[in-house]
């Protein structure tokens, strides 16, 4: 039974290290808009790049909601106002497809390749119903490591003009 401790330690160190150390992302994302001052109303469309950052190939995913807005539905859409406060989304009625008919678009990425994703998000879905400045990111779930990838913060400015600077 002295023999027995020692053993039972050591194997619970090794498991905790296991645990210890988090798979790194397959994925990265990055998100850009060409035009960072928008109406209230206007829809923010958004340019989104899904890179592999990984050393094998990868398979990423989309699923776009055809016939509504055009939103991605494949990512989770993080829309605060400047002081951090979340933007509640409004709940939007989802196409009805018949089973395994929903438009997914798959996609394989070698190590280092990317594909470039265009989507808006409607104003009109979020509860943005006054002019301000607007926080966005995008995240998705990253379904080889069970992590969440999330992407660079863009600001929008959202007036009752249209007028004004635009993103580079």
């Amino acid at each position: 039974s002295a023999m027995l401790v020692p053993v039972l330690l050591s194997s619970l160190l090794l498991t905790s290290v296991g645990f210890a150390q988090a798979a790194n992302p397959t994925f990265s994302l990055t998100i850009s808009t060409e035009n960072s001052h928008v109406k209230v109303g206007e829809s923010i469309y958004l340019h989104i790049v899904i890179k592999d950052i990984s050393d094998h190939d990868i398979r990423c995913r989309r699923v776009v909601r055809v016939g509504l807005d055009g939103l991605d539905m494949a990512f989770e859409y993080d829309v605060r106002t400047s002081d951090g406060h979340t933007v509640a989304s409004v709940p939007v009625a989802r196409p009805a497809f018949p089973a395994g008919k929903t438009p997914r678009l798959p996609c394989q990425l070698e190590p280092g390749s990317s594909v470039d994703v265009d989507t808006q998000i409607n104003i009109k879905n979020f509860k943005v119903g006054q002019p301000g400045t607007y926080l966005i990111r995008i995240s998705q779930r990253d379904l080889e490591t069970r992590r969440t990838v999330v992407s660079n913060r863009i600001e929008v400015v959202v007036d009752g003009t249209g007028e004004g600077p635009t993103a580079q």
